[in-house]
C-alpha cells in the first residue's frame, strides 16, 4: 500500500494554485476550498445536496 502525506510547504502549495488557476479554474476554485475548509465540513455539504431536510 502507498502512503500519501499532506503537501506542508506553503512554496508548494501556491505553486499548484498557479498552476491550477492557469489551467483550469475549477480545479483550482475545488483545491482552494478543499484545503481551506474541514473535511467533516465537505461530507455534510455533499450529503446536504442529496437530501431535502427541511428545519
Amino acid at each position: 500500500m502507498v502512503s500519501v502525506d499532506p503537501i506542508r510547504d506553503p512554496k508548494k502549495i501556491d505553486s499548484v494554485k498557479i498552476y491550477l488557476k492557469e489551467n483550469n479554474i475549477r480545479d483550482y476554485t475545488m483545491f482552494v476550498v478543499g484545503i481551506n475548509v474541514a473535511l467533516r465540513e465537505l461530507i455534510l455539504k455533499n450529503i446536504l445536496n442529496y437530501i431535502d431536510i427541511k428545519f
